[in-house]
């Protein structure tokens, strides 16, 4: 089969085949393969005098370049972004909100299992009702053993399911001729 010199394929072995080479940033000679620096010069590093790198597709997902329809990112040849992992903070939580289940009916009930929003007068774990929803109302106490905060700190992942291969790029064959 026929290739273009700077064609990305991916690859099921651990090596690169003859004229080919892992798409792993690895800075080769300007010298030594021309076509494929005509066509990628410096986008992906090196000095372009004596050397010039190759994309480094490790850990990454190609991104083809452009804006998307509707879109606003300008994506540019050998751009790079996005995170392995996470952490999400109140300035990075999506706006929401969580429903309140409550009654107006009196208060029976210390446990907040299976029960409604009650307000504590703090006397021995009595409870009366209150009007939360009167803006007029004065701002109510919560019962702490009805009101937690929930999960950790730190960060989470953020990849997909995924198979390792490697991308190898053509160092030689058919030079594309640009339409």
């Amino acid at each position: 089969m026929d290739n273009y010199v700077g064609e990305i394929r991916l690859f099921a072995g651990s090596y690169a085949p003859v004229g080919w080479a892992i798409c792993n940033g690895a800075s080769i000679s300007v010298s030594g393969n021309p076509g494929l620096f005509a066509l990628i010069g410096t986008t992906y590093g090196g000095d372009g005098v004596n050397t010039f790198n190759l994309p480094d597709l490790r850990g990454r997902v190609p991104v083809s370049f452009g804006v998307i329809s509707g879109g606003t990112n300008n994506y540019v040849l050998g751009q790079t972004g996005g995170a392995v992992s996470v952490t999400i903070d109140e300035s990075t939580m999506p706006a929401h909100n969580h429903a309140m289940v409550a009654s107006t009916a009196p208060a029976t009930t210390t446990s907040p299992n299976g029960a409604v929003l009650a307000q504590s007068n703090g006397a021995g774990g009595t409870y009366s009702a209150v009007d939360f929803y009167n803006p007029a109302a004065a701002n109510g106490t919560l019962d702490t053993a009805t009101v937690v905060n929930t999960g950790g700190a730190g960060s989470h992942n953020n990849l997909m399911p995924y198979v390792v291969m490697n991308f190898i790029i053509a160092l030689s064959g058919n030079f594309p001729m640009r339409p």
